[in-house]
């Protein structure tokens, strides 16, 4: 059966004669049909093998990860191994493969109100017709309220402004003035939903005051297009997740893109015959149309054929390690946060965001209206573009050098 991955007949014997292995050699003939390399399915083959061993052949077809870490554990300390790291790599590859055979059940999270929150959730979409990025922001804002809620053991019905004051305290005191002025907006849509639908005091919501956020307080924190160059340079070393990792920072950098958008993009909206990638524009709420600038669409070609892994996921980036689905926001928070650090860069946010900043003020440095910037963008209105007017030293300049013509 494993003559197809060991060549050496006692390694073969020894895979066949562990619990599991058919299971275990289906799974790796299936990673082998999805393109894994000689070296990741040896890591897999033998991930597996001890895993198979660890859980024993009366292991039951459901096994959870609490079940599964106790006996990882277990069998640590039997056999003299306490390295974590061996311990976790060992989990890591495990679960996979127990997620391939169904017999991985991950724990359930609970969430308190759940039936009230997917209400609130569906009015957002019918009714107020937001965006989906915006419904799932607003969904974990008050989401973080309700488990904090949660353990005061109360109905919505006993909700009072005690409690928003309490929760402004010990729940979200230590995050800054922006993102508690998040908070308190997605937290006061849903208590006025609410009130709407007779589960708290219809006038709760307007006793919930943000903090005040003035027009245009904040400066860009993008990074400067050195540095920008710089980071594609630590990123072309041709390892595979620098290969996928190097596109998105093109996207992100050259049209701009938001985080969101980069997830979401998908095979179909890579037009190679016409040149054209569509943007899924997050706020416009409809594709943008742009030309697929040269390094871009190389680097993206580079990818799908060389990198990524064989999919039906419609989206372009996936992840790199089986079950392959779609990158996480988070995921794009580690290709770039840790590397601009590394860098040397002087900013005040590191998140991929800040290359959206980049890519404004090198178009404004370019000579670029604002109105053409916040086309290119996908802004939906030109106040959203005025931020980046702030630094542009040329323009001041100009404006400091205002010849008074002899006013006293």
């Amino acid at each position: 059966m494993f003559e197809t991955f060991l060549f050496h007949v006692p390694s073969i014997a020894r895979h066949e004669q562990a619990p599991f292995a058919e299971e275990r050699f289906r799974y790796l003939v299936d990673c082998a049909e999805r393109g894994d390399t000689p070296r990741t399915l040896q890591n897999k083959r033998t991930g597996i093998y001890w895993a198979a061993r660890i859980l024993g052949p009366n292991a039951g077809q459901v096994i959870t990860a609490e079940q599964f870490q106790a006996a990882a554990r277990q069998w640590a300390v039997d056999h003299g191994c306490h390295r974590a790291n061996s311990l976790m790599q060992l989990i890591r590859v495990g679960r996979p493969w127990l997620r391939y055979l169904g017999w991985w059940e991950d724990p359930v999270s609970h969430t308190p109100f759940q039936a009230e929150l997917d209400r609130f959730c569906d009015w957002m979409k019918s009714e107020r017709g937001l965006t989906a990025t915006t419904v799932d922001q607003w969904r974990r804002r008050t989401r973080t309220f309700l488990q904090w809620y949660q353990s005061a053991g109360r109905s919505l019905s006993e909700l009072g402004p005690s409690d928003i004051d309490q929760y402004l305290v010990h729940g979200i005191n230590s995050r800054c003035r922006i993102t508690v002025a998040t908070y308190l907006t997605a937290l006061r849509a849903f208590i006025r939903y609410a009130g709407s639908q007779g589960w708290c005091t219809p006038r709760l919501a307007d006793t919930i005051q943000r903090p005040r956020i003035y027009k245009d307080e904040q400066l860009p924190s993008g990074p400067d297009w050195s540095h920008v160059r710089l980071l594609l340079q630590d990123l072309d070393t041709g390892h595979p997740r620098d290969v996928r990792n190097y596109a998105i920072v093109l996207l992100l950098a050259v049209y701009g893109m938001r985080v969101g958008e980069v997830i979401r993009l998908r095979l179909t909206d890579l037009d190679w015959e016409r040149e054209l990638v569509r943007l899924p524009c997050a706020k416009r709420r409809a594709p943008q149309r742009s030309p697929l600038v040269a390094e871009v669409g190389n680097s993206i070609a580079r990818y799908l054929r060389d990198v990524r892994p064989k999919s039906a996921v419609p989206e372009v980036f996936l992840s790199m390690r089986p079950p392959y689905r779609r990158l996480s926001q988070g995921a794009l928070y580690s290709v770039i946060g840790p590397r601009m650090r590394r860098l040397g860069c002087a900013l005040a946010h590191f998140g991929p965001h800040a290359l959206r900043h980049a890519c404004a003020q090198r178009l404004l440095a370019r000579g670029l209206s604002l109105k053409e910037i916040g086309d290119h963008l996908g802004h939906r209105s030109p106040a959203s573009t005025q931020i980046y007017a702030k630094v542009d030293l040329p323009a001041l300049r100009e404006v400091a050098a205002f010849d008074l013509g002899g006013v006293q």
